[in-house]
Formats: C-alpha cells, structure tokens, sequence
C-alpha cells in the first residue's frame, strides 16, 4: 500500500482515499496512519471511507461516507466542519436526498455493465443538479477523460487502474497528463 501511495503521488494523484472494507478497525487505523504520514509529507489530503472513527484519529481531511453508511448530516453534526465530507451515490436522483446538503463533494459510483463503462448522459445530469464537486468512480480509461471533462466532472477515481498496474507511477502519469491535456483544451 505504501509504494503505491508514493507512486500515485510521484505520479500526480492530487488526492487519497484510503478504502479498507472488510478490515477490523486495528488495521485500518494502523493503514490510516501510514497512509497520513505519506499524504502529509506531500501535502495531499486524505479522505478515509465510512469510518469517522478513523477519520478523527488520524486526523484526515475528510470522510466518505454512502447511504448504507453513516448519514452526512449526522456525521456533519459529530464533526462540525473539520473535515470535508464526500457522499458518494449510484444514481442521479440519490443527489435530490436532503442529504446531500450537508457533503462538501459528490462520489458518482453509477452501476455500470462491462459493454458501457459509465453513462455520459447521467454524468450531465448530475452536474445540473448540482454545483458541489463531482468524482467519478467507475472503470474509467484514458479515453474516457475528455467526456467526463466535458460533461462537468471535477475529478476522477483512478484507484483500480493504478493498483492493479505493474507500474503504478507510471499509469498515474499517463492519466495525469491526459487529464492535463483535456483540461487544457477546455479552457482555451
């Protein structure tokens, strides 16, 4: 986990979220701190997954956190605002829950097929829903960067591709340079 933390970062990754699913809480917080002492040294904030607990003992920048896990205003009201809060969501009109007033960014996590990796068009629509910032987290490729750019996207989950990659430092700068490129285009 530590290379590739330092890979993503060398790489250009300008934020992590540290995902442990199905780990005790030891663990995960022993991860956690690891994961903190790397994000500090190169000043990227970290984003721990559902565990508020983990979240305050390591002092991370924020918390993400989903509908089956704790609700944003509740971890809203236990924090204050400390921390960022990310509520991530599945489809477009999970975006309408009262809940997502109190996130500071949305996660997009659509339900995908192998054949259509996301859907462009539900992309559009949530970003005019809403104005808080939108990652998208799907099986993204480097094709795929300059639509999600387009369509409103403020950062995109590129976890999968980077850690089952032999050369994570190297796949990290290739989607950071086409992102750069895109976003180049853009502005021009």
């Amino acid at each position: 986990m530590e290379q590739i933390i330092e890979d993503a970062i060398d790489g250009g990754v300008d934020i992590i979220l540290l995902v442990e699913k199905k780990r005790d809480y030891k663990y995960f917080l022993k991860r956690a701190l690891k994961a903190r002492e790397l994000t500090m040294k190169r000043n990227i904030p970290l984003i721990i997954h559902e565990r508020i607990d983990v979240t305050l003992q390591v002092h991370a920048n924020g918390i993400q956190t989903n509908q089956n896990a704790s609700a944003p205003s509740k971890i809203k009201e236990a924090i204050s605002d400390r921390f960022m809060i990310g509520y991530a969501i599945e489809t477009v009109s999970q975006i309408e829950s009262t809940e997502s007033n109190a996130v500071d960014f949305i996660e997009f996590c659509p339900i995908t097929s192998q054949e259509i990796p996301f859907d462009i068009d539900s992309i559009y629509a949530l970003r005019s829903k809403t104005n808080l910032p939108i990652i998208v987290n799907s099986d993204i490729y480097s094709d795929d960067i300059q639509q999600l750019i387009n369509a409103g996207v403020n950062c995109i989950a590129v976890s999968t591709s980077i850690t089952n990659a032999e050369n994570p430092l190297e796949i990290t700068r290739q989607i950071k340079t086409k992102i750069e490129q895109f976003k180049k285009l853009i502005l021009i």
